[in-house]
């Protein structure tokens, strides 16, 4: 080779250079590769996490829902009713309106609220079937019975609908924390397979995500839900037949409730907490593998597996890999050195990265990787920074979310429990609307009622200073007055939602800083009887994710006024009553005082000799020198007991005590006295009756039937004589035959 030593260097130094960039570029690409899979795999996974975390936030929260609503007071009292006095009771229209209620809030896909007692009876179910049948030994039934504590059952179809459902219960305990029944509601299946269609394209193009059972039967599927509740791999016969027993497969071929897809459930096998990845085909439809990402549920042990296509999944890293041969390319014509210096500058961004992406796996949210330049790099590091910037604030959202829930509920349970305690609707109106708007921070709260006739809303409370000025000019509102939030909350029987006002929400300059408002129909049995008026100074401060906390706040204050009208109702009826047994106590003492004083003395004295009878003209004894005791029944006065003292006496408490109680005895005694009296006067009376009856039946013709009534009448009234006439009153002449 007949070169110049210059060249023959360039070249070598050429040579070197295209050697150091080829091995550079090799060993980049390599890592990056490496770097870029392992991220995408985390990316996969936190997905997968996020989809399970989303699904088990929705079991928790309905398991709390379940177990607050298991603690009614009202499902407490009616279970703890004899079975007998159950039907027809008050308790009973309670518990139907509660549970009605309830199973309202999510009318898409709740199916229905059902209350079994202690034995497994249903005794009450918002959709009307299967009420008296027995699920004693449902695991609904049972598991909440055996561990007290709240339970979701494996999704099942319903024998009766053939309608897949996802059944939460919590016990029922009363007073004594007895478990006294089981609280049941159930959700539509399809609700599954919502959540999980939510999170398809969470970890890129094409990704989506499956939810199967511990039997590898899929209970969603993020892109095909024709292969829900079809096993990966065909089911041992056994298994197969104790499956549809329970309810958890259909009863219909073995072919159609499978996939036979062997790879899929092998990489389910094989997966686990170091290497939860696995590539297979994960569809019948086509023959395309899939890199897929499995977790396990907290609160059911099910498996979501969220995947994405391979060609997806790789696309990144191919680009990755064209980029570093291009890089290569146009650096092969510089000096060794740069060369190698750019490899490392470029090498850099994707180090930073990988550490970075370390911390996120590590946990920690809030590190940001540093964007050094525009290029793919660059590119991606921005793209990183956003998701774990998302990533971020979901968490952060969620746990705030759940956080507030958690708040209101408590509140609102406390508003519950208030509410509960107090009869007297006086008292029940203003303490219910200070304490809503003492716990829930409001600007101004109200209460309107519904009048007799249901045409006008008056005002019955409200707090502060408005409340007062607005109670002092009679503030009511009438029904035809549509434009009004409370008159539109009670036509409609719903909330309704003010997000955002400036005085048009009623009350004028009253209520000048209300910016936003909420009105609640109370409703009791499909009837309106008011409406509970919330303000707030924020925007938007009532919205559909606290609607339900104070729709089942303004719930149970419907209840407890309903109550509190029943109960004086109840003490109005108990008052008559009173005053009818005082009344006739009344006259039927006057009477038997009357009659008394006709025949024997009423009024005795005893002189520590002998007893003998008080004339009317004897002198009184003064006040200072004798202790009167009134002789009351049923709060009628019918005599008094006096006792004389000697002149240095002092009447002791006990000594006072002991007269009164004499004289209360005393009393009891000769009520009792008189009703004896007259229950033998009317027992002698019947048996007289009885036996002049008996002679007469004896007798026989009529003129001695006449003859033994006129003679045992006479006996028996002392009378001289009985004359009985039997004769017919002449007609008139028209009238006769």
């Amino acid at each position: 080779m007949n070169y110049s030593i210059s060249t023959k260097l360039v070249l070598s130094f050429v040579l070197i250079s295209l050697v150091s960039v080829a091995i550079v570029a090799s060993a980049s690409n390599y890592f990056a590769r490496k770097n870029l899979i392992s991220n995408a795999n985390r990316i996969l996974l936190a997905a997968a996490e996020h989809s399970a975390d989303n699904l088990d936030l929705f079991l928790t929260n309905n398991l709390d829902s379940i177990r607050i609503h298991a603690q009614l007071p009202v499902l407490t009292a009616y279970l703890s009713l004899p079975l007998e006095q159950r039907a027809n009771s008050s308790l009973e229209s309670e518990v139907i309106t509660t549970l009605n209620i309830l199973s309202r809030k999510d009318q898409l896909f709740y199916s229905s609220y059902t209350l079994f007692d202690h034995d497994g009876i249903m005794v009450f179910a918002t959709d009307g079937i299967g009420i008296g049948t027995t699920h004693a030994a449902k695991d609904y039934f049972q598991q909440p019975l055996k561990t007290r504590l709240p339970y979701v059952s494996a999704v099942s179809m319903d024998e009766n609908t053939h309608v897949w459902i996802l059944s939460f219960s919590s016990p029922v305990r009363d007073d004594q924390d007895k478990v006294i029944g089981v609280l049941r509601s159930r959700y539509d299946a399809a609700i599954l397979q919502r959540i999980v269609s939510q999170n398809n394209g969470l970890a890129g193009d094409q990704s989506f995500s499956i939810l199967l059972d511990e039997n590898y039967i899929r209970l969603a599927h993020g892109l095909d839900a024709n292969l829900n509740f079809k096993s990966v791999v065909p089911l041992a016969p056994e298994k197969l037949t104790e499956l549809q027993h329970e309810g958890r497969l259909a009863k219909v071929s073995e072919a159609d409730l499978t996939t036979n897809l062997s790879g899929f459930a092998v990489g389910l096998a094989k997966v686990n907490s170091n290497e939860p990845y696995f590539t297979s085909q994960l569809a019948i439809f086509n023959s395309q593998l899939s890199t897929a990402a499995v977790i396990q549920l907290k609160t059911k042990p099910w498996l979501m597996v969220f995947a994405q296509p391979e060609e997806i999944y790789l696309a990144p890293i191919q680009a990755q890999g064209r980029n570093f041969l291009f890089l290569a390319l146009g650096i092969a014509g510089v000096i060794a050195m740069v060369a190698f210096g750019i490899g490392r500058f470029f090498a850099r961004p994707i180090v930073e990265l990988t550490e970075v992406a370390k911390q996120v796996s590590a946990g920690n949210l809030l590190v940001q990787a540093k964007i050094t330049s525009r290029d793919e790099i660059g590119q991606l590091a921005q793209v990183f920074n956003g998701m774990t910037l998302r990533l971020n604030n979901l968490v952060s959202s969620l746990e705030e979310q759940v956080q507030a829930r958690m708040v209101d509920l408590t509140y609102s349970l406390e508003v519950g429990q208030r509410a509960a305690a107090i009869r007297d609707l006086a008292e029940l109106l203003p303490t219910v609307t200070e304490l809503i708007r003492d716990r829930f921070r409001l600007y101004y709260v109200q209460t309107y009622l519904m009048d007799d006739v249901g045409q006008t809303l008056i005002l019955q409370t409200g707090t502060g200073t408005i409340g007062q000025r607005k109670l002092a000019i009679g503030s009511k509102l009438f029904l035809y007055q549509e434009a009004e939030l409370a008159v539109q909350a009670a036509l409609s029987k719903q909330a309704q939602i003010m997000a955002e006002t400036f005085n048009e929400g009623g009350g004028g300059r009253l209520l000048s800083q209300a910016r936003s408002r909420l009105a609640i129909p109370l409703v009791v049995e499909e009837r309106v009887i008011g409406v509970l008026d919330l303000y707030a100074t924020e925007v938007n401060a009532f919205t559909s994710r606290n609607l339900t906390v104070f729709e089942a706040m303004a719930t149970q204050l419907s209840l407890s006024i309903d109550s509190a009208k029943q109960w004086a109702l109840a003490q109005a009826a108990q008052q008559k009553s009173q005053a009818a047994i005082q009344q006739l106590t009344q006259n039927t003492w006057e009477r038997k005082l009357q009659f008394l004083a006709t025949k024997q003395d009423l009024a005795f004295t005893y002189n520590l000799a002998e007893v003998q009878p008080l004339s009317p003209d004897s002198s009184q004894l003064t006040e200072k020198e004798t202790l009167s005791a009134p002789l009351t029944i049923q709060n009628t006065h019918i005599g008094q007991l006096q006792v004389q003292k000697p002149p240095e006496k002092q009447w002791s408490h006990e000594e006072k005590f002991l007269v009164e109680t004499i004289a209360s005895q005393l009393a009891q005694k000769a009520e009792n006295l008189r009703l004896f009296e007259e229950t033998q006067q009317q027992a002698t009376r019947e048996q007289i009756t009885r036996q002049i009856s008996d002679k007469i039946r004896a007798s026989r013709n009529v003129k001695m039937a006449l003859e033994t009534a006129a003679e045992e009448l006479t006996k028996a009234l002392g009378v001289d004589r009985t004359i009985i006439d039997l004769r017919l009153d002449s007609l008139p002449e028209e009238e006769k035959g």
